[in-house]
């Protein structure tokens, strides 16, 4: 037993549903968490209205910049200009989806909680369903599935995600084939070298956003704390006589 916990590398300690109630009584403190627990999940709704705007934009930029050098001359256009833009648009889509996981772990985190606390506050206010009575309105029954915004959200972003990988494909596709059957390169090797910056690039800040720092930590954490003393140096009053005074106590 010893062994295993050792190398088990994750420091959550599980506890069950009496320990849970105890970290927040008395009831104001319960009481108080429920409503931390809203307010921590409608601001991670806004935030992913705020990140969904912020997507859409660099996604328009990047889209709006990749079909104006389609539509131009593309011979006086360095190849390389649009291998950066496919790059951006396939780094930005994965970010989107990885943010589109967390926002959406960090939502569920809040509403497990509102789950959990609200039998003692409200009552099951948040797991009771209503629908309409299919005989009243006409409508056939609604079923308990429904339409997940976030699990939308995400869809469009992994579309996105295949959108600009296979023009990334494409790229090389295009420009190594008359290497490939001719023997002719279509690309200088400045543009190969910089295209390849740009893709070796693009596969390190991948990396670093799922295996680095684009992954969070959910264990236990330890901290160093420092407080910073101040001292204030009040300076030494003087009358119209020039006789010092010190500051009263």
């Amino acid at each position: 037993m010893e062994t295993s916990a050792q190398n088990n590398s994750s420091s959550i300690n599980p506890i069950n549903d009496t320990n849970y109630f105890q970290l927040f009584t008395p009831d104001d403190k319960l009481k108080m968490a429920y409503e931390k627990a809203w307010e921590g999940k409608n601001l991670e709704i806004q935030n992913n209205f705020a990140r969904l705007n912020y997507a859409w934009t660099l996604h328009a930029v990047a889209f709006g910049g990749y079909l104006a050098l389609w539509g131009l001359n593309l011979k006086d256009i360095p190849p390389q200009a649009t291998y950066l833009i496919i790059c951006t648009g396939l780094v930005t889509s994965v970010a989107w989806t990885f943010i589109n996981y967390g926002c959406k772990s960090w939502q569920n985190f809040w509403e497990s909680h509102i789950k959990f606390l609200e039998d003692n506050v409200t009552g099951p206010l948040y797991k009771t369903f209503l629908f309409e009575n299919c005989a009243t309105t006409g409508k056939p029954f609604q079923s308990s599935k429904t339409y997940s915004i976030s699990g939308i959200n995400e869809l469009v972003s992994l579309f996105f995600v295949c959108i600009w990988g296979l023009l990334s494909v494409k790229y090389w596709v295009i420009n190594m084939h008359n290497w490939c059957t001719n023997w002719q390169p279509c690309l200088s090797i400045q543009e190969i070298v910089e295209s390849g910056i740009l893709f070796l690039l693009a596969v390190f800040f991948l990396c670093k956003m799922y295996w680095g720092k684009g992954r969070g930590y959910l264990g236990n954490n330890s901290y160093d704390i420092f407080i910073r003393e101040l001292t204030i140096n009040n300076p030494q009053k003087e009358d119209h006589n020039h006789q010092t005074i010190s500051p009263s106590n």
